[in-house]
């Protein structure tokens, strides 16, 4: 299931996030939404119901590719193949309903605003490191010192 959401507010950040070059955006933005999506995988896994533990230790933000570079998104997986059943519930073979145990979806709706928070915090950072200066300057550093060995 796929859902996408707006923050408002971020038109100071936005200005300085087009402010970088192409790939510095793609990456702050790629870390920012990391950042949410750890919040949600944390979450999840507090409320996630526990039998075995399994379904618990399953849940797992990732980092999605697209084949678009101007496109960044962010998921939670369940990594079981019953996480679909716990979530939503099921019907026995016996006929008897067996209701599910919410766990993925509330923890995205219990937690938005900070959620939301961590996302402006992290993008905040990102792009204060990149307007720090070009990663290339340590880089030549670096190799300036090797050199004179």
């Amino acid at each position: 299931m796929k859902r996408e959401y707006g923050i408002q507010g971020l038109e100071e950040l936005n200005k300085l996030l087009e402010t970088l070059p192409q790939k510095a955006q793609y990456n702050v933005l790629r870390a920012s939404l990391f950042a949410g999506a750890k919040a949600i995988e944390k979450e999840a896994k507090l409320r996630a119901p526990r039998l075995t533990g399994r379904l618990a230790k399953s849940i797992k933000a990732k980092r999605s590719k697209s084949k678009k570079r101007s496109e960044v998104a962010s998921r939670v997986e369940v990594q079981v193949p019953y996480g679909h059943l716990a979530e939503y519930g099921f019907n026995h073979t016996s006929g008897r309903h067996v209701p599910g145990k919410p766990f993925l979806f509330p923890a995205f709706k219990g937690r938005e605003k900070e959620i939301q928070a961590d996302i402006v915090k992290k993008l905040r950072t990102a792009i204060l490191k990149e307007l720090s200066g070009p990663k290339w300057i340590s880089q030549m550093r670096k190799a300036v010192a090797q050199a004179g060995k």
